[in-house]
């Protein structure tokens, strides 16, 4: 009742208004202005309006020393919204058959009264620009890192609507019906059901609310100025591969052959590799290991293998990673089809044909990524 209360409510703003309202009032409180909210990445359309509360504020997730102290909540004045609806519809229907005749009537009425006292509370628009880039996020917050890992956007309460004094929602529905059959036996049957219910919003309810959605680039803070601004709050792939992609074309628009190919040649070595041995690339990656592989994998290479006869790494190749490095370096290798075997501080690698051809991808793989990261 109170979503549909709400819903009703922010109609009567007029069509223009883009507030959200408030789905359950236990949960009013994580709606105020410079709170976070949270959506889906991926939403479908009839679950557009439908965002989640996060517990968080936005100063909760800004770096030691930024704050939100300067960010000052400007009320309005204090308006009216009132939603009104009083209605009844009656019916009848008379059928005459060879053993008599049989009369249904229903009647059903509607009415729900609600009228709020509310003002609205806001952040401005200058205010909230100034922000843009100057702002540190703390990127190993609970809420920055699940928020990051699981894809969802995560959006800045700037505005909200709230109620200046407790009010009670009701809302009544009747519903009667009678059924006359005069056949041999005259029957009469007669339903009735009355429904009322009622809610009582405290003082300071939030009833709605406008967002921005959060841009997080590189630790720092920007936001979406306009609803077209598709840009998720979190880059979707690494930012090095983005400026690759966008530089195949050449000033006038046309493909440049000499970059193109060895991009493509990239991607089709990492359609060869698992799901997790491009998880654990993607840790290489953090871990800015990824040149050391590449001259592991390679050393691999350039000497070859076989199933029966393995390949000796000298201590030398492999001083340079620290155990969980090699521990990663390794599975990535296994990953690929080949036997690693730890030899005091060597590796023996065996492995058949077959591995020593998926081994070539994770190397175009790591050269590529080596490249992009110099």
């Amino acid at each position: 009742m109170f979503h549909e209360a709400t819903k009703s409510l922010i109609k009567q703003m007029g069509p223009e208004e883009d507030f959200i309202p408030v789905r359950c009032p236990a949960d009013h409180k994580h709606f105020r202005v410079l709170y976070l909210v949270q959506r889906n990445s991926k939403t479908p359309w009839w679950r557009k309006n439908h965002y989640y509360k996060t517990d968080y504020k936005l100063s909760d997730v800004l770096l030691p020393g930024q704050h939100t102290a300067k960010l000052d909540i400007c009320d309005s004045d204090t308006f009216t919204i009132m939603d009104h609806v009083d209605g009844k519809l009656e019916g009848d229907v008379g059928v005459a058959t060879d053993l008599g005749t049989l009369k249904l009537t229903s009647s059903a009425s509607t009415s729900h009264a609600r009228t709020v006292k509310v003002k609205k509370r806001h952040v401005s628009s200058q205010v909230l620009d100034s922000l843009d880039g100057s702002s540190k996020i703390n990127l190993n917050h609970a809420l920055i890192k699940q928020s990051e890992k699981f894809q969802k956007n995560l959006y800045l309460i700037t505005e909200t609507i709230e109620a200046t004094e407790a009010t009670e929602f009701r809302e009544s529905n009747k519903t009667e019906g009678n059924i006359l059959a005069e056949l041999r036996v005259k029957m009469k049957f007669t339903g009735i059901h009355d429904s009322k219910k009622a809610v009582i919003i405290p003082k300071d309810c939030t009833l709605a609310f406008r967002v921005k959605r959060l841009l997080i680039r590189e630790g720092s803070l920007a936001s979406a100025l306009f609803p077209e601004d598709t840009r998720e709050t979190f880059r979707t792939g690494r930012p090095e591969l983005q400026e690759l992609v966008d530089n195949l074309q050449d000033s006038t628009g046309a493909i440049c052959q000499d970059i193109a190919e060895p991009v493509l040649y990239f991607l089709q070595a990492l359609d060869e590799l698992p799901r997790s041995e491009m998880l654990l690339l993607e840790e290489s990656v953090e871990r800015k290991i990824v040149p050391k592989q590449t001259a592991l994998v390679q050393h691999i290479l350039e000497n070859g293998f076989s199933h029966k006869k393995g390949r000796l790494i000298d201590a030398q190749k492999v001083s340079s990673f620290i155990e969980d490095e090699l521990d990663i370096t390794e599975a990535m290798i296994k990953l690929s089809g080949a036997t690693v075997q730890r030899n005091g501080a060597s590796l023996a690698v065996t492995g058949t044909p077959d591995a020593f051809l998926a081994l070539g991808s994770l190397y175009v793989a790591l050269y590529v990524l080596s490249l992009l990261s110099k």
